[in-house]
């Protein structure tokens, strides 16, 4: 069944198709009788044919009068034949027939039914009912057309992730240069006093790695919700690539669940970051031997803006100052 559906239908067509009365050739009636120019017939329509003319058919593909006076000076087309024969035995020739009646190939598919039809039951079983009926290519045009919609809207939400990833590699590339700032404000400071501070600046230090500490971890999450999130959008690309590369029947008889199914990443997606952006509050006591001390501020990212924009401080919570 999978190599049958590997076919080209237009090509099976035109192979086991009679082209006069576009039925699919059989071992009876329908029997492929080879023309003198190399063309095949149906035995019923070479009879019909013969029937209006003298000692001769002209073939419908070239025109070449093949010159007889009965059907059974023609060969038969042992080569159509052998597929027939070879397609009946192994089984596959039901995955190129018409679902409904199996003895022709389908050339039309019904929307309501989901299944390909020869155009005889395209009328007597769907049509009649109401049902949704398009040729093939019609109806896998729009298929892809669909899974085509589904795969740019997956590719918008990688590059909206992608942007939002550059936010916050921008956003961590503006936090360290705060840092740094705040460190070499404070080394500055810390020249006048360079022995009496020392243990002001060890405090510093350690109020300055925990707020990093702190930083780094939110970050470092929502790096990684946003790596599980690209995985999961690329894994569905490929899925749709490969369904859409699909010939027509395959790509009709096996919609399901998984081309309908909806890839709801961008809920999960980091809009808004809470980090705690340093502030050197420089101390006004001369008596005292601390250099100053060590704020901070609520401050939100919004990862939507391009390249991460300015860290968005939030109003302050007022919170208490972290003695060094």
């Amino acid at each position: 069944m999978a190599a049958a559906s590997c076919l080209d239908p237009d090509l099976v067509r035109e192979v086991l198709e009679c082209p006069i009365c576009l039925e699919t050739y059989n071992q009876d009636q329908l029997r492929p009788k080879l023309l003198q120019c190399g063309h095949s017939v149906c035995r019923q329509c070479l009879e019909k044919l013969l029937a209006s003319t003298i000692n001769g058919v002209r073939c419908p593909f070239c025109s070449k009068v093949s010159r007889m006076s009965s059907i059974s000076q023609l060969a038969d087309n042992l080569t159509v034949l052998k597929i027939i024969d070879c397609a009946s035995s192994c089984g596959s020739a039901a995955g190129l027939m018409c679902k409904s009646c199996k003895n022709r190939l389908p050339r039309q598919y019904c929307c309501d039914c989901s299944v390909v039809l020869c155009d005889a039951c395209k009328v007597e079983g769907h049509q009649h009912q109401g049902h949704t009926v398009q040729t093939i290519r019609t109806a896998a045009e729009q298929r892809r057309k669909d899974l085509g919609g589904r795969l740019t809207s997956l590719r918008d939400t990688m590059a909206n992730i992608q942007k939002k990833k550059a936010a916050i590699d921008s956003v961590s590339k503006s936090l360290r240069l705060k840092y740094k700032a705040v460190q070499q404000e404070y080394a500055r400071a810390e020249l006048q006093l360079q022995e009496e501070l020392g243990r002001s600046r060890r405090a510093f230090a350690a109020s300055l790695a925990e707020v990093e500490k702190l930083n780094s971890q939110i970050l470092e999450e929502q790096t990684y919700l946003l790596n599980i999130a690209e995985v999961q959008v690329v894994s569905r690309c490929d899925y749709l690539t490969m369904r859409i590369k699909q010939t027509d029947t395959a790509l009709l008889e096996e919609a399901g669940g998984n081309d309908e199914e909806e890839l709801d990443v961008k809920s999960n997606l980091p809009v808004l970051l809470k980090l705690q952006e340093p502030e050197l509050v420089k101390t006004e006591n001369p008596q005292s031997l601390d250099m100053g001390q060590l704020t901070t501020k609520q401050c939100t990212v919004n990862t939507d803006e391009e390249d991460g924009q300015e860290l968005a401080a939030a109003p302050p919570l007022s919170p208490p100052p972290l003695p060094l």
